[in-house]
C-alpha cells in the first residue's frame, strides 16, 4: 500500500465556520420555534411542492432553515458540523460552505420537481446529503489522482460514491 500522508492540522476556519453556522440554525429554530407550533415562518417558508410551483420559489432555500422539533435541529447541525469541517479543510470554508448549501438547495428544488403536489418537507437534510456527496466526489477524484494503477483503483475509487448514494 502507498504510504500514509502526514495528518494535517484543522485549519480553525473550518471549525469556526462550522460551529457559526450550526448555532445560526439553532438559534433560528428558538425564534421559529417547532413544527407542531406551525406558526407564520413555517406557513410562508416550508418546502410545499404546490406553492413552489405556483411562483413561491423561495421555499427551496427557506425549507433549510426550518426543523420539526430540537432533535431534528440537534441531528442536522451535528451532521453539518462534521461534514462541513471535512469539506472545509479540503476546499476552504467560503467554498465548502456555499457547494453545501447550494447542494441543500438544489436537492430542494429537485424534490419540487418530482414530488408530488401537497408534499411538504423542512430540514438542512439536504444540505447533510449534498455535504457527504462533496466529499464522495472529492475522494473519488484523490483517489485517481494519487494512484498510479488505474486498474487496481477500480473498485476503491468508486467505493466512497456508492457509499454516498446508500446513505
Amino acid at each position: 500500500p502507498p504510504p500514509v500522508p502526514p495528518a494535517e492540522d484543522i485549519a480553525p476556519g473550518a471549525v469556526i465556520w462550522s460551529l457559526f453556522l450550526a448555532l445560526l440554525l439553532f438559534a433560528f429554530h428558538l425564534v421559529t420555534g417547532p413544527a407542531t407550533n406551525a406558526g407564520e415562518f413555517f406557513t410562508s417558508g416550508v418546502l410545499d411542492v404546490g406553492r413552489v410551483f405556483e411562483g413561491e420559489w423561495w421555499r427551496v432555500i427557506t425549507a433549510l432553515t426550518l426543523h420539526a422539533d430540537m432533535a431534528h435541529v440537534a441531528a442536522n447541525s451535528a451532521a453539518l458540523i462534521a461534514l462541513g469541517i471535512a469539506t472545509s479543510q479540503q476546499l476552504g470554508p467560503g467554498l465548502g460552505w456555499a457547494l453545501g448549501f447550494a447542494g441543500g438547495i438544489g436537492g430542494n428544488a429537485l424534490e419540487a420537481w418530482l414530488a408530488q403536489p401537497g408534499r411538504r418537507s423542512l430540514g438542512a437534510s439536504t444540505s447533510v446529503f449534498a455535504f457527504l456527496a462533496i466529499l464522495a466526489a472529492l475522494r473519488f477524484v484523490s483517489i485517481w489522482q494519487h494512484e498510479g494503477r488505474p486498474r487496481a483503483v477500480w473498485a476503491r475509487s468508486w467505493l466512497p460514491l456508492f457509499a454516498a448514494l446508500g446513505a
